[in-house]
């Protein structure tokens, strides 16, 4: 008798998780994306190049093609504007969660977040001095 119910857990679980990469695929923000610019600094040219890739649930941040930073993300596209969680697993941050905003409009993700381990998610893309707003197109 327990087995069939296992079973209807393994397969809602099953379900959800495809139904959460689906959502993820259909805001647009897997893929590489090459940062263009933080905090309307210009990245790349002379500087550091900035790549964050997202794929299913996983995230990569690389500099000059280094893995700096790595983890989760959890996207939210039901929310307005949509909100996205990077769960930091490894890097400078390692074990603290950036909550933020974004946006991808054609080629172009908009991105905007709090401080690693900040509890407060930026509620628009308003400029506020604490703040990352990264700009990136993909690759």
């Amino acid at each position: 008798m327990r087995a069939p119910i296992v079973v209807g857990f393994v397969v809602l679980a099953v379900g959800a998780a495809a139904q959460g990469t689906q959502r993820r695929a259909q805001t647009g923000v897997e893929g590489t994306w090459l940062v263009a610019s933080v905090n309307g600094r210009t990245s790349g040219g002379d500087g550091p190049q900035i790549t964050i890739t997202i794929t299913g649930d996983r995230y990569e941040q690389s500099v000059n093609g280094n893995v700096d930073e790595s983890g989760t993300v959890k996207v939210d596209p039901t929310a307005n504007p949509m909100t996205i969680d990077f769960i930091i697993i490894t890097g400078v941050a390692q074990n603290t969660t950036q909550l933020g905003i974004f946006e991808v409009i054609g080629d172009t993700l908009k991105l905007y977040l709090n401080m690693p381990g900040a509890a407060v998610r930026p509620a628009d893309f308003m400029p506020l001095g604490d703040h990352l707003l990264i700009i990136a197109k993909k690759k």
